[in-house]
């Protein structure tokens, strides 16, 4: 199944932030259909290897970064 979805939003402040709220919303669409298995794709490398990292992120979207890794264990298996 692949699923698309639009969401706007204002004042984001760098491209990064961007992509990294795009890959929240994707993680909670997943959760909201009842997934048990996703595939996120994105087009910034750096969110991507932020996501897929064991480290704490401490960078500018360190927080969405966390809640992304939070949500993500609510799947059977969820790759990025």
């Amino acid at each position: 199944m692949r699923v698309l979805k639009t969401t706007l939003h204002s004042n984001v402040s760098s491209p990064f932030l961007a992509e990294a709220i795009a890959c929240l919303q994707a993680v909670k669409l997943g959760i909201s259909l009842g997934l048990r298995s996703v595939t996120i794709r994105g087009d910034s490398k750096t969110v991507i290897k932020k996501c897929q990292s064991t480290e704490r992120n401490k960078s500018i979207i360190g927080a969405i970064i966390n809640d992304i890794k939070s949500y993500s264990l609510l799947f059977h298996e969820v790759s990025f």
